[in-house]
């Protein structure tokens, strides 16, 4: 009995031993797969945050091309109805006899 005793207390104790020091990798362990994980979370949104920079500089861009082509063509068109106003206007006076010669049904050139 003593024997037995003594074999299946040191079982124990190193049982016991065993145990803690895989309690103790066991929280190790867990502890670097935090800081892991808060290290890719980390990284994650700092990407993150660049892409967004990245994308709003761009849409800036964008916008500023866009109002800039605008501006542009709203110019052109405006240049065109002034050229149109004032080709129209050359010819009023033609326009003027032509309608009122067939209102009164003879040439008034």
């Amino acid at each position: 009995m003593e024997f037995r005793k003594k074999n299946t207390g040191g079982s124990v104790e190193e049982a016991t031993k065993l145990n803690s020091e895989a309690d103790r990798l066991a929280m190790d362990y867990q502890g670097q797969m935090k800081r892991q994980n808060e290290a890719a979370s980390a990284a994650y949104d700092q990407i993150k945050n660049e892409g967004l920079a990245e994308e709003e500089k761009l849409l800036a861009a964008a916008r500023a091309a866009a109002s800039k082509l605008l501006e542009e063509t709203k110019k052109k068109v405006s240049l065109e109805v002034l050229e149109a106003k004032e080709s129209l206007r050359a010819q009023i006076p033609q326009i003027g006899r032509l309608i009122a010669s067939r209102v009164l049904g003879r040439d008034l050139s």
